[in-house]
């Protein structure tokens, strides 16, 4: 969930899924069939005519180095990006930077918000006061994040560090790293990250996205990598002695089932909301093994609505909403009424970001005990072995901007306190603020108090942040196992998208009207406006629109690779 809060907080058939992503975690690189394959994470070098930027000499990944000193989880994490869970709050706190990184000068910090703090907040002032750093945060609303980057990066004031989103249109986002930040290279890829434990922490997957055109530009807000989940409601199933599915008809079953047109109750919800529009389920596009975005093999770059696989999955989206298992409300809905919906037992399946797992606890259980969600382990429409797609394992990636051309080693210091790692003294500054002011201690951990609640507002994790441990006081059975064990799951299935990494400007400036026409044209065939042959035309559309430039540019930067 894009910018939540929480404590938590292409089928090659001789790879299987989990030597493809073991693989990717190994070299940076995503695995696919082929001499020249070049991937999900290793961004080699583009020509300024097709990527922006310049071309340059590929580095290695920063290495990943697990902390070793935080108090032991109970479930462990892991290099492929599952979470460590916590079943009790640590009492043993550790320091996991022994000193101040900080000069006492100050600087300026661009990062989105989607809550802007309390002015004059005593939090901002006690955490400036531990990295002993004049922090000035310029808080920028989500919605206006684009703009404001065209216009900061067209003109001259540039802040120290810059938040720079994954999922936001930037335009020309290789060029402004190119000409306005500093290579930080030389000081994070390989070994060379040591230097900063907690960055080291972070996974190599969620580097990906910071290595643009072969050079490492940012430190990134590292999340899980596994995206979308889609969520049931544990407790109507148990009481309905309803299994998890294991194949196509029997989700088809299942939702017939749960579904009473005359009660009002559908057994899935949907919104028209996101890049990929309101019938997009992944659970589904798992089913069918789906590419994730691109596959790619001896032959280049294939699109996954170029696919025989993307057919069949939305054929059969189609057979679903035609079974009127589906609110008929979907193709409008907006994301707070799927909520509603979901709380109220109106829809009993619906999908959201992973992260989403925990505020559908917190906002339900109050007043209802009995609620449980839990999230669908995916499975091959026949039955057979499914994937799913990865995300970027990066939320954004915060760039060192020239402006502190000569203090990087200090950016770098600070931006390695903000990634601290649950267990530690410096997380618990970040996340509950000052003991006895923004926090008191429970037996169950931190409580914030009401001027905690009022001020404590993560603006330093926008700038960088390990993966998060699943902790919730009291729901190690209903949160941290199952979400814990979720995510094993889809590690062990996950599948990359091979152009990560890589930089293409059509893409950049065509995403959005891309990604609009896919969707409007899926809208139309699964509601029967269209027949499901018009799936043929709709490639044919999306390369001339476009899509085969944004191809060759990344085709052209994987060669480059």
């Amino acid at each position: 969930m894009k910018g939540s809060r929480t404590l938590a907080i292409s089928r090659t058939p001789t790879i299987t899924r989990r030597t493809l992503l073991r693989a990717a975690v190994a070299s940076g690189a995503a695995i696919a069939a082929g001499p020249a394959l070049a991937s999900c994470g290793d961004g080699g070098p583009g020509s300024r005519s097709s990527s922006g930027g310049t071309d340059s000499e590929t580095v290695s990944l920063p290495s990943y180095v697990p902390v070793s000193n935080v108090p032991e989880p109970d479930l462990p994490g892991s290099e492929l990006g599952v979470q460590p869970g916590y079943f009790t709050a640590p009492t043993n706190l550790v320091k996991s930077v022994p000193s101040a990184p900080g000069s006492g000068e100050p600087l300026k910090a661009m990062v989105i918000t989607y809550n802007p703090p309390a002015p004059n907040s005593q939090y901002i002032a006690a955490v400036n006061e531990e990295l002993n750093a004049e922090i000035d945060f310029d808080f920028v609303p989500d919605a206006e994040y684009e703009t404001r980057f065209a216009a900061v990066s067209a003109g001259g004031d540039l802040p120290e560090l810059i938040q720079l989103p994954v999922w936001a249109n930037l335009p020309r986002l290789a060029d402004f790293l190119d000409a306005a930040c500093v290579d930080l290279s030389d000081k994070l890829s390989g070994d060379n990250v040591k230097k900063y434990p907690n960055l080291a922490a972070i996974p190599e997957l969620s580097w990906r996205n910071a290595r643009i055109n072969g050079r490492i530009y940012g430190v990134p807000k590292a999340s899980n990598p596994f995206g979308r989940a889609t969520f049931y409601r544990k407790d109507l199933f148990e009481q309905r002695s309803i299994p998890m599915p294991t194949n196509a008809d029997e989700f088809l079953e299942i939702c017939q089932e749960l579904t009473d047109r005359k009660e009002g109750r559908y057994a899935i919800g949907d919104t028209n909301t996101g890049a990929y529009g309101p019938f997009s389920l992944f659970l589904i596009r798992a089913m069918f093994n789906v590419p994730n975005l691109w596959r790619h093999d001896d032959s280049g770059l294939t699109y996954y609505i170029e696919t025989d696989e993307f057919k069949e999955s939305i054929a059969y989206t189609r057979t679903l909403w035609e079974a009127g298992v589906f609110h008929p409300d979907s193709p409008t809905m907006d994301g707070p009424t799927v909520n509603d919906h979901y709380s109220t037992g109106r829809i009993f399946i619906h999908e959201g970001g992973n992260g989403g797992w925990l505020p559908q606890i917190k906002n339900n259980i109050d007043h209802n005990p009995d609620f449980q969600t839990a999230a669908i382990f995916p499975f091959g429409h026949d039955g057979g072995e499914p994937t799913y797609w990865l995300s970027e394992g990066t939320f954004s990636f915060a760039a060192v901007t020239k402006t502190a051309e000569d203090r990087v080693d200090e950016m770098l210091g600070i931006m390695n306190y903000c990634a601290a790692p649950f267990g530690s003294t410096e997380d618990q500054l970040l996340n509950y603020g000052v003991e006895g002011v923004h926090h008191t201690m429970t037996d169950q951990g931190p409580s914030l108090t009401d001027l905690g609640n009022k001020e404590v507002y993560n603006s330093y994790r926008y700038l960088t942040a390990s993966v998060q441990a699943l902790y919730y006081a009291g729901h190690e059975d209903d949160y941290t196992k199952p979400f814990h064990a979720w995510q094993q799951r889809i590690a062990e299935i996950g599948l990359p998208n091979p152009t990560i990494g890589y930089y293409s400007l059509s893409a950049s400036e065509k995403k959005a009207t891309l990604n609009q026409l896919v969707t409007d044209e899926v809208t139309n065939i699964v509601l029967g406006r269209k027949d499901v042959t018009a799936l043929d035309d709709l490639p044919k559309t999306w390369a001339s629109e476009g899509g085969d430039q944004v191809r060759r540019e990344y085709e052209e930067a994987i060669e480059q690779a």
